[in-house]
């Protein structure tokens, strides 16, 4: 039988920032600010908890974390 690691899809601000190796108020930022993959709201309210999908963020490296804001296909 193999062992194996589960790798959560939805992201934490911290868990998306340590992913990006950037700092969590520069991904928050980046995120507020549309230049990165927009996070999706899981609770209700003002300040909702807010998580990131791995596949988003994983295709934005891929396509050299473009400015989503300039691209028109905020995510």
């Amino acid at each position: 039988m193999s062992v194996s690691t589960i790798v959560p899809e939805l992201l934490t601000l911290p868990e998306a920032a340590t992913l990006l190796s950037v700092g969590s108020r520069t991904f928050h930022r980046w995120a507020a600010q549309g230049r990165a993959p927009r996070g999706l709201k899981i609770t209700p309210g003002r300040r909702g908890a807010m998580r990131w999908r791995r596949s988003d963020i994983m295709q934005w490296i891929a396509d050299g974390c473009p400015d989503l804001r300039a691209a028109g296909t905020e995510q």
